[in-house]
């Protein structure tokens, strides 16, 4: 895999985890407005606090990704072609 795919591949989940801190903000969003709805007292959100709780479910996923993968991998070479070869003469 070259330097480009791997960096790609790396991004895509890098993003795909802040997309899902976003929905995860959103769906707290929508069982506060549940909550309220059936008479629970809870705070009314309006669109600053929204987007307060949007940033922090961004901002968390993409670090704990970040966490588990902070850059992307490092070619190692072509061992695999290089084994083979080995192998064979054996």
């Amino acid at each position: 895999m070259g330097a480009l795919r791997r960096f790609q591949v790396w991004a895509y989940g890098l993003v795909g985890g802040c997309i899902g801190g976003g929905c995860e903000a959103l769906l707290a969003a929508l069982t506060l407005a549940a909550a309220k709805s059936v008479g629970m007292n809870v705070p009314q959100l309006n669109w600053h606090a929204f987007g307060i709780i949007f940033l922090t479910g961004v901002l968390t996923h993409g670090c704990m990704y970040l966490v588990k993968s902070p850059l992307p991998k490092l070619s190692s070479g072509d061992t695999e072609r290089l084994e083979k070869k080995h192998k064979h003469v054996r």
